[in-house]
């Protein structure tokens, strides 16, 4: 009687697809550690600002903490931006309706600190946006 001492191996091939995500800014912005900021060439009214800002998924420019501010006053050199500020409701508040207590509309000035001006002067705006997430197989 024959046996076969070779061990019988079956194999199955197991097809696992790891997805790989990778963050990343929109094109034409800036990384920021967990942010990206679109630094506009274009200047807008403020109102105008703001849309653009909108329909990109974003808001204008909040400065929440000492980091932040401190990152805007070395970035904007001799250009002044729109950020999300503004009294137009009566009283000093950022376009998510957090209040900040400062014509009309709020621009970072060549120094690094708020400055008030009437909304229909055109600048150059600054809009945030938190890293995107895509797949990448």
């Amino acid at each position: 009687m024959h046996v076969n001492t070779t061990p019988h191996c079956s194999f199955r091939l197991i097809s696992i697809c790891l997805q790989l995500l990778i963050l990343r800014c929109p094109l034409q912005w800036e990384s920021v550690e967990s942010s990206c900021f679109y630094f506009s060439r274009a200047s807008l009214n403020w109102h105008d600002a703001r849309d653009w800002c909108h329909a990109h998924q974003s808001q204008l420019l909040i400065l929440t903490d000492d980091k932040d501010w401190d990152y805007m006053r070395s970035h904007v050199g001799h250009t002044f931006y729109w950020v999300g500020l503004t009294d137009e409701g009566g009283k000093w508040e950022w376009v998510n309706g957090t209040p900040y207590t400062i014509d009309h509309c709020a621009h970072i000035h060549l120094d690094g600190r708020l400055n008030d001006l009437h909304c229909s002067e055109r600048l150059r705006f600054i809009c945030p946006q938190e890293l995107l997430q895509t797949s990448k197989r």
